[in-house]
C-alpha cells in the first residue's frame, strides 16, 4: 500500500506541474457581458369572464343548506336553477335565453325557458308586431364567419320551439317564461352545445347554448389524408335534488356532458368520394415521447380511464368511438355532409398536460386494423390579447378574450384619464411601431378600421342601436356605444363579432381611440402575452421589405399571424403592382434571386409535405375556410395575393396583417429553413414568373442588459441589473429593475446618449456620457412629477420619470411595461448607457452600458471596428460596430458608436454634415493621399450587393427620397448616411442603430472600408479606414509600483511603445487595487481591435523586460522611427528580478520555491530550474516505491 508520504509528495508534484504553466503577470478575467437568461418578464394578464347567475336563486339555495334536519318536513323544493344560457346580437335582434332545471312536486323534472328578445333599432319598435320562429339546431355556431346562421353551418332543426311553445312576438314587454318537458338539459337529448335560432321577416339570429360552469374544448386537427377537425366539448354540471332520507338536506348531484363534433373531409385524392370509417381514441405509454406526426401505426393502447381494453357485455372502452357512436363520415369537401355531432354522457377526457398524449385515429376502410390518418388531441386554452395605453394622459388596457371558436368574445375596458375627450374606438387593420421623430403620430400607421366582411361604410345603424353583424368587426363603438363624456371606464361586454380564432382574427392589429372631432388620438397594439416563436423573411431584390410570422410557442396547430410589409420596389421601378402570388417553397434559394433568367429556380418546388391533391377540381376548394385543402406552402390560396408599392409614399398598400390557420413554425412540418417566393403573372418569359425569393429565418427578441457598473473610485458598490426586453417593434418594452447597494442615497436614473468609457476617473460625468437620450425632443421642464404621467410626456430615456424615483431606497425590484422605450430601430436605446443619480446635488453616481443580452447557445456577438489612426490621415478616432449573429444564420440590428475628430492632440476644429459610406474594397496607403482626387480610391465604389436602384442609377433625387431612416432596406447597404444621417468631426460621440449592416455571412461589411465624405454633404472622399474584426481580450495586469506610479501614465507609456491608439488598449480604472504590502498594482486591461492577441502578447513581453524591435501596430507606407521607445521601465509583479536572488537575507524554506507569493500572486521558480527539480522529486518517489 502506498504510504501517506508518497501520496502527499505525488500531490505536491501535481500542484507544482500545474503551477508551472501559469501565466506570469496576466490572468484571464471572466466575461460577464453575456446573459444566459431567456426568462421573460411578467406581462399583462386577463381573467376569464364567467356568466352571471341569478343571485336570488343562489341565496335561496344557500338558505336551504342552512336549514336544520329538524325542519326537513318544511323544506320547499329547490328553486329552478339556471343551467344553460344563450346570448346573442345578430341578424337584427339581440337578447338572451336561459334554461333552468325545475323539480316538480310530483317528482318529475321540467325545463323553464326564459326568453327576452329585443329589436336594437328603436325605430322598428313602432312598426307592426314582428313574429319570430325559434328552434334548436343540431350543430354549434362558429363565431369566426359572417354566414353563421345558414343551414350548412348549423345543420337541421332538432326541436321546433315554435310548434311546442309558440312564436315570439316583438316588441316584448319583458321576459317570456315557458315550461316544457321537450327540452332536455341533461342526457343524450341535451340541447347543450347546440345552437338556437330565431327567424322572422328580415331577421335571422343564432347563438350557441352554453352551460353554467366549467366548459372545456378539445381539438384533433387533421391534415393528411383527411383534413378538418374533430372537436370534443365537455361540460361538468352540478344540480341540487330534493331531500332524501331523514337528513332533510338537499343532495348535490353532478354529471358530465360531452359532445363530439366532427367536420372532416378528404385532402389527398384527386376525385374523392364520401367514405365511412371506424375511429378510435388512442393513448400513448407514459414513457413514449415519439413524434407520431400524422401517422400513428405504432399506437395500440385504446383510451379508457378504467383500463378497459375490449368490448364485453357491459360495453366497449371509451376510446372505441366507432363501436359506441357509429362510423365517422369523411366527405370530399367541407359541407353540411362533412359535419356530424355525437353525444356522450360518460366519456371522460383526462388532463392532457401530463406525459401521456391522446390521439384520434381514423381507420382505413379496406384494412380496418390499419390507421389511415390520425391527429393529436389538444385542449384549447382561452385566447387573450391586450392593447396597452399609456400616452397623452390615458392609461389602461383593453383586453379581448375568447374561449374557443364556439364562444363569443369578452371585451374588457379598463381606462383612466379619458376626461371626456374620447368618442369612437375601433380595431384597425395594422399595428404601429414607436415614434421616429418629434411630433410623429404613430396611430396614423394603423390604416383603416378592420372590416373583413366589407360592411358598407355609412350603412350602419347609429352606435349602440344595431346588432353586431351590422357593423364592421373593428367598429367597437358602433357595437357597444360611444365613449362620449366618459372620464374613466371599467366595463366588460360580450362581442359576437370579434374573433380571436380563425382567419379573420383581430390578433396583431391595434385599437385606436378617437377624439370627438374624429381625429386619431391614442392607440395600443393587440398583443398576446403567451410565449411565441417567430420567423421572418427579408426581401432584398427587386423588392425590399419583410414578412414576420409568429405562433404560440407551445402549439404548432395554433393560428399563425403574418405581418406583411411594407414591400417596395427597390430596383428603380415607380409602379405599384398587384395580384402577386406568394408561397412557401421547399428549398432555401441560392444566388439566383437576382438572375435575369431563371430567377429563384433554386427555391425548388412548392412546399407540400402533406401531399395534398393539386388536381384542378379538388384544389378549387382551397381557401381561408378550408385551409387543409391547400398545400401547406400555398399562402396566396389561404390569404389572397399581395400588392407591391412603387414608392415609399405608397408603401401602405402593401401592408397587411393575416391570420393563417395552417402555417406551422415548429415541429416536423415547420416552414423555417424553407423559402418564400413572390410571383408575377405578367413577368417576361425569359425570367419566369418567380420574381423574388428569400429564406425563412427565426426572428429573435431584443434584450438589453446593464449589469456592470462603473463609478468614481471609493463612492460605493452597486450590485444588480437593469434589463430591457422587447419582443418585436410592435411590442412594449418590459423593464426589470433589480438593484441593491443604493444606501438610500439614489433618486433619479436615466438612459444617456452614449456608452461609458472605462479609462476615466469620472466615467459617469456629463463630458463622458452626455445628457439624457431624448430623440423625440420632449421638454423636460414640462414633464409631470415622476411616476404620475403617461410615458410619452417624459424624455424617452427618463426611466425614473416613467417608473418613479429611487428616493430613499436601499434596494429596489420592479417590473414595468414601457410603451416608449424601443430596442428596435434608429431610436433604440441599445449601445447607450444608464446613469443613476444621487439625490444630493443630482450627482452622477453609477453608470453602466446597455449591452446585448443573449445566451451563447443562441447567438454570438460579432464586433468590428474602423480605426482612423493613420499618422498622416485626415480623421482621428474610430467607428465601432456590434451585432448578434444567431446560430441559424439570421442576424439582429447593428449598433454603431462613432468617435471622430480631426488629427492633432490640440486640434479643436469642428466640421458637420459629413456623409459616410461603406465601400466595396479595403483601402491602403491611399488613405493619406493629399489630393481628394486620389484619396481613398482603392475603396472602389459604394457597396451595393443587392443592386438597389439598378434600373435608374442616375435618378439620384428619386433615390434620396426613397432611402430614409424609416425605410432602411430601400437604401444601398453601404449608404450609412442615407439611413442613419450625417456625422460630425470634432464634436460629441454618436450612437446609431442600423438594421441593414451585416457583419457576418455571405454579404458582410467585414474587410471592406468606411469612407467619410467632405463636410456639408459634399461628395469628396475626406477620410477612410478598413472595417476589421474587433476582438476584446480582458486580462488582469499585475504591475510593480514605481515611486510615482500612475495607472494613466502607465497605459500611455504602453500605448506609445506598442504604437496603438487608446481605443485599442484600455484599462478599467474602477478595478485598480493595491497589494497588501503596497508593492504591486492590479487592474483589468482590455486588448481590442484586429490585433488584440498580438497586443496582449507584446504587452506581456514588455512587462517581462523584453525589447520590441518593431511596434505591434504598423501602418503601410509609414517608415519605422528608429528613435522610438522599444522597452518600458515597468515590471510585472511575480517572478525574480535581477537583484532578487536567494541571498541569505532573503532566504526562505526550500518548499516556498514551488509556491506563489501572497503579494506578488505569481509562480516564483525560474523556468530553467523547474525541470531539474521535478526530475529529482520523481526519482525520489520511485526509489521509495521500489
Amino acid at each position: 500500500m502506498m504510504s501517506l508520504f508518497v501520496k502527499v509528495m505525488l500531490t505536491l508534484n501535481l500542484l507544482v506541474v500545474l503551477g508551472a504553466f501559469g501565466t506570469v503577470g496576466l490572468t484571464r478575467a471572466t466575461d460577464h457581458t453575456r446573459d444566459p437568461s431567456h426568462s421573460d418578464l411578467p406581462g399583462v394578464g386577463a381573467a376569464a369572464t364567467a356568466p352571471v347567475l341569478d343571485e336570488a336563486n343562489a341565496e335561496e339555495i344557500t338558505d336551504t343548506h342552512g336549514q336544520s334536519a329538524a325542519n326537513a318536513e318544511a323544506l320547499p323544493l329547490p328553486a329552478p336553477l339556471v343551467m344553460l344560457y344563450s346570448t346573442f346580437s345578430w341578424g337584427g335582434v339581440s337578447g338572451n335565453v336561459t334554461f333552468s332545471h325545475k323539480q316538480r312536486p310530483d317528482g318529475t323534472n321540467a325545463t323553464l325557458l326564459e326568453v327576452l328578445v329585443e329589436l336594437p333599432d328603436v325605430a322598428r319598435t313602432f312598426l307592426e308586431p314582428l313574429e319570430l320562429k325559434w328552434a334548436v339546431h343540431e350543430w354549434p355556431v362558429r363565431y369566426d364567419n359572417s354566414d353563421r346562421c345558414g343551414g350548412e353551418q348549423i345543420g337541421k332543426m332538432l326541436i321546433d320551439l315554435t310548434s311546442s311553445l309558440g312564436s315570439i312576438t316583438l316588441p316584448m314587454d319583458g321576459p317570456a317564461v315557458f315550461e316544457t318537458e321537450d327540452v332536455a338539459i341533461f342526457g343524450p337529448d341535451s340541447v347543450w352545445s347546440r345552437s338556437i335560432v330565431f327567424k322572422g321577416p328580415g331577421v335571422t339570429s343564432c347563438s350557441n347554448i352554453h352551460g353554467v360552469g366549467g366548459e372545456e374544448t378539445y381539438e384533433a386537427r387533421f391534415y393528411i389524408p383527411l383534413g378538418g377537425s374533430i372537436w370534443i366539448r365537455t361540460w361538468q354540471w352540478k344540480l341540487e335534488s330534493p331531500p332524501s332520507g331523514d337528513s332533510g338536506l338537499l343532495v348535490e348531484t353532478s354529471g358530465y356532458q360531452v359532445v363530439i363534433f366532427s367536420d372532416v373531409f378528404n385532402t389527398i385524392d384527386d376525385e374523392a368520394e364520401t367514405s365511412d370509417h371506424d375511429w378510435v381514441i388512442y393513448i400513448t405509454d407514459i414513457l413514449d415521447s415519439r413524434d407520431y406526426g400524422v401517422t400513428c401505426n405504432h399506437l395500440t393502447r385504446v383510451y379508457d380511464p378504467a383500463g378497459k381494453e375490449t368490448c364485453d357485455d357491459e360495453g366497449c372502452p371509451q376510446g372505441m368511438l366507432g363501436k359506441r357512436h357509429g362510423t365517422l363520415r369523411v366527405s370530399p369537401r367541407r359541407s353540411r355532409f362533412s359535419k356530424k355531432l355525437y353525444v356522450s354522457t360518460d366519456l371522460q377526457i383526462t388532463d392532457l398536460s401530463g406525459p401521456r398524449e391522446v390521439f384520434i385515429g381514423v381507420m382505413d376502410v379496406t384494412h380496418p386494423d390499419h390507421i389511415w390518418g390520425c391527429a393529436k388531441m389538444r385542449r384549447l386554452r382561452v385566447k387573450a390579447v391586450s392593447a396597452l395605453f399609456n400616452s397623452d394622459g390615458v392609461q389602461g388596457k383593453i383586453t379581448i378574450q375568447q374561449a374557443s371558436p364556439f364562444a363569443p368574445s369578452d371585451l374588457t375596458l379598463s381606462l383612466a384619464g379619458l376626461n371626456g375627450r374620447a368618442e369612437e374606438f375601433h380595431v384597425h387593420q395594422m399595428p404601429f411601431t414607436a415614434p421616429q421623430h418629434k411630433g410623429h403620430n404613430v396611430c396614423l400607421q394603423t390604416l383603416a378600421q378592420y372590416n373583413p366582411y366589407k360592411v358598407q361604410p355609412g350603412s350602419e345603424p347609429k352606435p349602440g342601436l344595431g346588432t353586431h353583424d351590422q357593423y364592421g368587426v373593428g367598429d367597437l363603438s358602433g357595437k357597444h356605444g360611444l365613449l362620449t363624456q366618459v372620464e374613466n371606464l371599467e366595463a366588460t361586454v360580450t362581442d359576437y363579432n370579434l374573433p380571436i380564432f380563425g382567419p379573420r382574427s383581430v390578433v396583431g392589429r391595434s385599437i385606436v381611440i378617437k377624439k370627438s372631432d374624429n381625429s386619431t388620438w391614442v392607440c395600443g397594439n393587440l398583443r398576446s402575452r403567451r410565449p411565441v416563436i417567430r420567423a421572418a423573411v427579408v426581401f432584398r431584390y427587386p423588392i425590399v421589405g419583410e414578412i414576420m410570422m409568429e405562433q404560440d410557442a407551445e402549439d404548432p396547430f395554433e393560428d399563425t399571424t403574418l405581418f406583411v410589409g411594407p414591400l417596395v420596389y427597390s430596383d428603380g421601378n415607380h409602379n405599384t403592382t398587384g395580384e402577386h402570388e406568394f408561397r412557401i417553397h421547399k428549398d432555401p434559394p441560392g444566388r439566383d434571386f437576382y438572375n435575369w433568367t431563371g430567377r429563384c429556380v433554386s427555391a425548388g418546388p412548392r412546399f407540400n409535405p402533406y401531399h395534398v391533391s393539386v388536381a384542378a377540381k379538388a384544389y378549387e376548394d382551397c381557401g381561408p375556410d378550408m385551409a387543409e385543402k391547400c398545400e401547406l406552402g400555398d399562402l396566396v390560396g389561404r390569404n389572397g395575393p399581395l400588392q407591391l408599392a412603387g414608392t415609399i409614399q405608397r408603401a401602405d398598400v402593401s401592408r397587411l396583417v393575416l391570420t393563417d390557420t395552417n402555417l406551422p413554425l415548429q415541429g416536423r412540418f415547420s416552414i423555417i429553413g424553407h423559402s418564400i417566393v413572390i410571383s408575377d403573372k405578367h413577368a417576361p418569359e425569359h425570367r419566369g414568373q418567380r420574381m423574388a425569393c428569400t429564406k425563412v429565418f427565426r426572428r429573435y427578441r431584443h434584450k438589453g442588459v446593464v449589469n456592470a457598473w462603473s463609478s468614481t473610485p471609493g463612492v460605493g458598490n452597486l450590485q444588480g441589473k437593469i434589463e430591457f426586453i422587447q419582443e418585436t417593434p410592435y411590442d412594449i418594452t418590459n423593464t426589470e429593475v433589480n438593484l441593491s447597494g443604493l444606501q438610500g442615497l439614489a433618486k433619479k436614473y436615466h438612459v444617456h446618449m452614449v456608452r461609458v468609457e472605462q479609462e476615466l476617473e469620472f466615467p459617469c460625468a456629463g463630458s463622458a456620457v452626455y445628457g439624457h437620450f431624448n430623440p423625440l425632443g420632449v421638454v423636460a421642464k414640462d414633464s409631470p412629477p415622476p411616476g404620475t404621467g403617461t410615458h410619452d410626456l417624459y424624455e424617452l430615456g427618463d426611466l425614473s420619470g416613467k417608473y418613479g424615483t429611487l428616493d430613499g431606497a436601499f434596494s429596489t425590484k420592479g417590473f414595468y411595461n414601457d410603451t416608449n422605450l424601443p430596442l428596435f430601430g434608429h431610436t433604440s436605446i441599445m449601445g447607450r448607457s444608464v446613469v443613476i443619480h444621487k439625490a444630493e446635488d443630482d450627482f452622477r453616481w453609477f453608470c453602466g452600458n446597455i449591452v446585448w443580452g443573449y445566451a451563447p447557445s443562441e447567438a454570438t456577438q460579432v464586433s468590428a471596428i474602423a480605426s482612423f489612426h493613420h499618422p498622416q490621415g485626415y480623421a482621428w478616432g474610430y467607428i465601432r460596430m456590434r451585432q448578434l449573429i444567431y446560430h441559424d444564420g439570421s442576424f439582429g440590428e447593428t449598433f454603431i458608436e462613432v468617435s471622430l475628430r480631426h488629427p492633432g492632440v490640440n486640434n479643436r476644429n469642428l466640421t458637420r454634415g459629413h456623409n459616410w459610406s461603406v465601400y466595396v474594397n479595403p483601402v491602403s496607403v491611399d488613405a493619406s493621399v493629399k489630393f481628394f482626387q486620389s484619396r481613398c480610391v482603392a475603396g472602389g465604389y459604394r457597396w451595393n450587393p443587392y443592386l438597389i436602384h439598378l434600373a435608374q442609377p442616375n435618378a439620384v433625387e428619386f433615390y434620396d427620397k426613397e432611402c430614409t431612416p424609416e425605410f432602411p432596406l430601400r437604401c444601398e447597404v453601404g449608404d450609412l448616411s442615407g439611413r442613419l444621417g450625417t456625422i460630425d468631426l470634432g464634436d460629441k460621440k454618436q450612437v446609431f442603430v442600423d438594421s441593414n449592416l451585416p457583419l457576418a455571412g455571405e454579404q458582410s461589411a467585414m474587410r471592406r472600408s468606411i469612407v467619410i465624405h467632405n463636410e456639408r454633404g459634399r461628395v469628396e472622399r475626406y477620410a477612410c479606414a478598413n472595417i476589421e474584426p474587433d476582438d476584446d481580450i480582458v486580462k488582469w495586469a499585475n504591475v510593480r509600483k514605481t515611486p510615482r506610479f500612475s495607472p494613466i501614465s502607465f497605459m500611455n507609456t504602453m500605448r506609445e511603445v506598442l504604437a496603438c491608439p487608446e481605443w485599442y488598449l484600455q484599462m478599467d480604472l474602477s478595478t485598480v487595487t493595491q497589494s497588501e504590502d503596497g508593492e504591486c498594482v492590479s487592474f483589468l486591461v482590455h486588448f481590442m481591435g484586429p490585433k488584440a492577441r498580438d497586443l496582449e502578447q507584446d504587452f506581456t513581453r514588455l512587462l517581462s523586460g523584453a525589447v520590441l524591435s518593431e511596434p505591434t501596430i504598423r501602418m503601410l507606407g509609414v517608415p519605422l522611427d528608429e528613435k522610438r521607445k522599444k522597452k518600458v521601465s515597468y515590471k510585472s509583479c511575480g517572478g525574480f528580478d535581477e537583484e532578487d536572488q536567494l541571498t541569505k537575507e532573503n532566504e526562505s524554506p526550500w518548499w516556498t520555491v514551488f509556491g506563489a507569493s501572497s503579494s506578488h500572486g505569481a509562480v516564483a521558480l525560474p523556468a530553467p530550474l523547474l525541470p531539474l527539480v521535478l526530475t529529482f522529486i520523481n526519482l525520489l518517489l520511485w526509489i521509495r516505491l521500489i
